[in-house]
């Protein structure tokens, strides 16, 4: 078994608190920036265009994707006027609204709006 001598062990502990103290200043640096980054590349636009996180991955979850500034079906072609996409999105708790977008019902849209995500 190896053990290291005490100059060795305040070397590796210098060394990995400049390690940890690098990675907490860049994490400073990123949020006095205000830069907006959720570790998921696909939420990240609208996290700046001001959906919540919660909201992000509740639609994320249903299967859609945030494209040309609005929630669009990931894997059916977005015609609002088709019946069979809005019954199958319907059951996933999200209909059109008033403007013509994508939007919770339901218990789903009660949920994000107790939890301040509306």
């Amino acid at each position: 078994m190896y053990h290291l001598t005490p100059t060795q062990a305040l070397f590796s502990a210098v060394f990995l608190i400049i390690i940890f103290m690098a990675k907490g200043f860049n994490k400073g640096l990123k949020k006095a920036s205000g830069k907006i980054e959720s570790g998921v590349p696909e939420i990240d636009e609208p996290l700046r265009n001001g959906y919540s996180f919660l909201y992000c991955m509740e639609m994320r979850k249903r299967e859609m994707m945030y494209r040309d500034g609005e929630w669009v079906p990931m894997y059916v072609e977005n015609d609002k006027k088709n019946w069979y996409i809005q019954d199958k999105l319907r059951k996933k708790d999200i209909a059109l609204n008033k403007h013509g977008r994508w939007d919770f019902i339901g218990k789903t849209r009660e949920m994000l709006e107790n939890n301040n995500a509306i």
